[in-house]
């Protein structure tokens, strides 16, 4: 089973490990994002031009079918655990500091591809600037 290197520096919070367990059950549904996946999604929200409500973004995270709970206890812990990551996410970007939750195999190889594919920045700016986008880091990074 993989981890995520949070997971293996002992970083991940008791939050976003019933986050993780709750994406990786079957009571998420079968597209849904997983947890570094919405980690990359939430940060490109987070650095957008725009803010973007979570009533819109929150569906992408379930994917085509919408989440079932056992409960509404469930539904509060998982929803708040989003909600809380991605207020830890903006606090990090504030503070210069962004520290991605990204994935690495058993062997110890590094797998940040979902990371990057789930955000939805990338795309649409490469799209719509091409090459015109500025070549230099953002002061924080």
């Amino acid at each position: 089973m993989a981890t995520t290197e949070k997971e293996t520096a002992g970083a991940l919070d008791t939050d976003l490990i019933q986050l993780d367990a709750f994406l990786r059950s079957d009571k998420a549904p079968p597209e849904c994002m997983m947890l570094s996946d919405l980690d990359g999604f939430l940060t490109g929200i987070a650095v957008g031009p725009e803010f973007i409500l979570p009533s819109e973004w929150l569906p992408v995270v379930w994917g085509e079918e919408a989440a079932t709970f056992a409960n509404e206890t469930q539904a509060r812990i998982v929803l708040a655990a989003i909600m809380g990551h991605y207020n830890q996410i903006l606090r990090q970007i504030g503070e210069c500091a962004p520290q991605p939750i990204i994935w690495r195999t058993n062997d110890g190889t590094t797998i940040a591809s979902d990371w990057a594919k789930a955000s939805p920045m990338p795309s649409p700016c490469v799209q719509t600037y091409g090459s015109s986008l500025p070549r230099q880091r953002p002061p924080c990074c």
